[in-house]
């Protein structure tokens, strides 16, 4: 202990100075704790109470937000979806109304043709009719001119008899 005495002796240690200092020190800190310590820790406090009911009230705003957000999108969805049935119900109809239009088409178009080739075969039977009376006729007159010139009217008569049996 003797050592840390003159040690203390060496450095100009007074005991009534330090023992001062200490007093002051601690008067100070009683002093700086009321006016300046004591003000400051409760404006402290004030703002994290204000800062945590404002937080609270950000946190259920954003709760209340993501809620409202979800809600959103699952009415897009739903939109999205009505959607996309409207689209493939109004394709579907299309679908079947152009499969309708294109039946009743064929159905008339084959009905045309029907009828046009029945026109056509009529229109050629009646041309055969009367091709055939054309030539039948057209004959006549060629051995009528045949016959004219044939010698005798007695077997001119006979060659008319069986030109007029060949004909009917």
């Amino acid at each position: 202990m003797e050592i840390i005495h003159s040690v203390l002796q060496s450095l100009g240690f007074d005991p009534v100075v330090f023992g001062s200092q200490v007093v002051l020190f601690y008067v100070m800190h009683l002093l700086l704790k009321v006016i300046l310590y004591r003000p400051l820790e409760e404006s402290r406090h004030r703002r994290d109470a204000l800062t945590m009911g404002r937080v609270e009230e950000a946190e259920e705003i954003n709760r209340q937000a993501l809620a409202l957000k979800e809600t959103y999108e699952d009415e897009i969805r739903l939109a999205r979806l009505a959607a996309q049935a409207s689209v493939q119900k109004a394709r579907s109809e299309a679908e079947a109304a152009r499969v309708a239009r294109l039946a009743t088409a064929r159905v008339e178009a084959e009905s045309l043709v029907r009828s046009a080739q029945d026109e056509i075969l009529g229109e050629r039977t009646r041309a055969e009719a009367e091709l055939d009376q054309q030539v039948a006729a057209l004959s006549m007159a060629v051995a009528g001119r045949l016959v004219e010139t044939m010698a005798g009217p007695a077997q001119r008569e006979r060659v008319l008899e069986r030109l007029r049996e060949a004909s009917s």
